[in-house]
């Protein structure tokens, strides 16, 4: 950007207006003011802003590789609605209150709806927002039901699910010709040294070493 006093570090970011429109409902369960009259400012001092700030960077510096994974609408879609949630979160508008206010707690039959839908559909881009919407209930509403309920986030649910089919593929693979890296990246799992600590964790044993003891 030009025309900024020498020394000035500036962060230009377009987000569509209706997408955040759109997300906003969804976790005020209900219509909101278009467009959003959020403050002139986002001050970026603050440990939130810094962190939101990191998230946008990161995504951005990974979608000008080639191979980058974020293109795979498995990892791009969520961490789309990420970034706007994220935005609304740490800026300033007159919604803030709201989103600050405790939600009222799904049904267990409600977040049991929720977690059918992701064991039939791990495989396709899911986000919390297109899970509420399927479910009839604002995203505030499933997180708070899955965290009561489960304990656990519905993304995280997510992740648990997709680590247990790639941790299927490893073990169903053949190790001459499939790879860690190729089966991580199928379900979503962009960073292979946070999927290699998840997998031994939970199944005592590296990716590696899964795909190597292979059926």
């Amino acid at each position: 950007m030009t025309r900024w006093p020498a020394g000035t570090r500036n962060l230009a970011v377009k987000i569509d207006q209706i997408a955040v429109d759109r997300a906003l409902e969804s976790l005020v369960d209900g219509p909101v003011e278009s467009p959003i009259p959020f403050a002139a400012a986002l001050p970026l001092n603050g440990h939130a802003a810094q962190s939101w700030v990191r998230l946008l960077l990161m995504v951005q510096r990974d979608l000008d590789r080639p191979d980058s994974v974020i293109a795979h609408s498995v990892v791009s879609v969520p961490l789309v609605e990420s970034l706007i949630h994220g935005f609304l979160l740490v800026a300033d508008h007159p919604y803030r209150e709201q989103l600050a206010a405790p939600a009222e707690p799904g049904r267990p039959a409600t977040a049991q709806n929720a977690m059918d839908i992701i064991e039939a559909g791990a495989h396709l881009p899911l986000t919390t927002s297109t899970l509420a919407r399927q479910c009839h209930v604002s995203v505030r509403t499933l997180q708070e039901g899955f965290r009561r309920h489960l304990g656990m986030s519905p993304m995280a649910y997510v992740r648990a699910v997709r680590l247990r089919r790639a941790h299927r593929d490893l073990r169903s693979a053949d190790p001459s010709h499939g790879t860690v890296a190729a089966i991580a990246h199928r379900w979503g799992f962009t960073h292979l040294g946070r999927f290699a600590e998840a997998h031994k964790t939970v199944y005592g044993e590296t990716p590696l070493q899964a795909l190597r003891a292979a059926r």
